[in-house]
């Protein structure tokens, strides 16, 4: 990886390195670095996706966001290079982005909680004049079908929960119509990982490689539940509550006919990416780094999907949702 670096190093004029570059932690999906040089210091993200032109519509989104807005509003990092930020080096894409002090949450309170709620409500209220990704498909296949040689117990796991797998399936199926309307411009991943803070009450947004179109209500929920889990997935009512309340006082719109379909778009969420788990999984060799990652997130997404939809019942009765008038 180092002549790598030394070679994007030349060509943003970074600088020259002043030590080897440190791999960051996290990153379930693209691997990072940090650099830093006799300039300043970077993050390198290597981008782990064939689609380019995709992440490329993403970029431009994150940069009309920057534009239109202050960094009060819609606080992001952008890249060194932002009319040209993706660079393509022997067939990999990389990003490289000016490094900022900052840390994830150890602890989510209701008030971060209601921040990000108001983050989102003014990111859903932009009008913005760019072209977005629109693709809000599931999963292309059965994955209760996928086998895996090497990883008996998982193999167990999604054995046992094929039967309910393939009907949560079939339900997400259902509102694949529904996730096509009332469709906004968004981050589309804005749970903690991808919120770091310089201090208690000052986050920054990072990893905008997913955003694109998608139904509000969905983005809005899969949101609130990220900032409202336990580590059990349990939800922590006084934060979901903080963040709706926030959302809707800040502009946002519930579409009341949208809510039972945007919980399950978070399972939806969830089983693409046990699909790409999965996937990768297979792709990679045996006790591999990418092996053991990819394991890992299978069985954690195969735990906590059952706990999620047990749930959404309880969730679709809150008072947020039937007192409010701003539900469309």
């Amino acid at each position: 990886m180092k002549y790598k670096i030394d070679i994007l190093c030349k060509a943003l004029n970074l600088g020259t390195p002043r030590s080897p570059a440190i791999r960051c932690q996290g990153g379930r999906t693209h691997q990072s670095w940090r650099i830093d040089t006799d300039t300043g210091s970077y993050i390198i993200k290597q981008l782990n996706t064939p689609d380019i032109h995709a992440i490329e519509s993403s970029e431009q989104i994150a940069r009309t966001i920057h534009q239109t807005t202050t960094l009060a509003l819609i606080p992001a990092i952008q890249p060194v290079d932002s009319t040209s930020p993706i660079i393509m080096l022997e067939k990999n894409a990389y990003l490289v982005f000016p490094y900022i002090a900052s840390h994830p949450l150890n602890t989510i309170t209701p008030q971060h909680s209601a921040q990000i709620g108001r983050y989102l409500a003014t990111l859903h209220t932009l009008r913005l004049p760019v072209t977005a990704r629109d693709d809000v498909g599931l999963v292309a296949a059965d994955i209760t079908a996928i086998a895996l040689p090497h990883h008996d117990r998982l193999t167990q796991q999604l054995t046992q929960q094929a039967p309910w797998l393939h009907t949560l399936y079939q339900t997400c199926q259902r509102y694949t119509d529904i996730f096509k309307q009332h469709c906004v411009i968004s981050h589309r991943d804005l749970d903690p990982n991808n919120v770091l803070w310089r201090d208690a009450c000052t986050p920054v947004v990072i990893d905008w490689e997913t955003a694109g179109t998608i139904n509000q209500t969905r983005d809005l929920l899969t949101t609130a539940l990220y900032w409202s889990f336990n580590p059990d997935y349990t939800v922590d009512h006084a934060r979901f509550i903080a963040f709706i309340e926030s959302y809707l006082t800040t502009g946002g719109v519930i579409e009341v006919n949208d809510i039972e379909a945007g919980l399950y778009g978070m399972t939806a969420d969830w089983l693409n990416w046990l699909n790409e788990c999965l996937q990768r999984l297979l792709s990679a060799p045996p006790n591999s780094a990418e092996a053991i990652l990819c394991a890992r997130e299978a069985t954690r997404t195969l735990t906590a999907l059952p706990q999620l939809v047990a749930q959404f019942i309880n969730l679709c009765s809150y008072d947020v949702f039937a007192s409010t008038t701003k539900i469309g």
